[in-house]
């Protein structure tokens, strides 16, 4: 009886850095709190989406936003440290605090100088 054992070495490919932070994937609005007032109207339809980018071993990749037939793409950075996330689109910047929990995306921002929290589930 013969047996062989092959010298490669077995490589496994490293997981994308921002795979690891879970934030990968296609979201759902869920809901919207302005000033700690939540708004009552059900909410319907928005989704958020983020992808790596060609480079994975940094914090930046791509978003798709749609919201009642309009799309928005561009750019996203995480900002670990500080709990950020910049999002670049349409010659604007957007910076968030962010907070991933439970399949659960939280936004925290200032709109003007109304508080505002979006939460945003994980979708299937």
């Amino acid at each position: 009886m013969l047996a062989f054992q092959s010298c490669e070495e077995q490589t496994t490919e490293p997981t994308p850095m921002l795979e690891s932070f879970g934030i990968i994937g296609e979201w759902s609005f869920e809901s919207r709190v302005v000033n700690g007032i939540s708004n009552l109207a059900a909410p319907c339809c928005a989704t958020l989406e983020f992808r790596d980018d060609a480079t994975t071993d940094d914090f930046f990749g791509e978003f798709i936003s749609n919201d009642s037939g309009s799309e928005t793409t561009g750019t996203f950075q995480l900002m670990l440290l500080m709990e950020r996330i910049t999002f670049s689109f349409n010659d604007r910047q957007l910076v968030y605090d962010y907070r991933i929990e439970d399949d659960r995306l939280t936004f925290d921002y200032l709109e003007d100088e109304d508080e505002v929290s979006e939460t945003w589930a994980r979708k299937n």
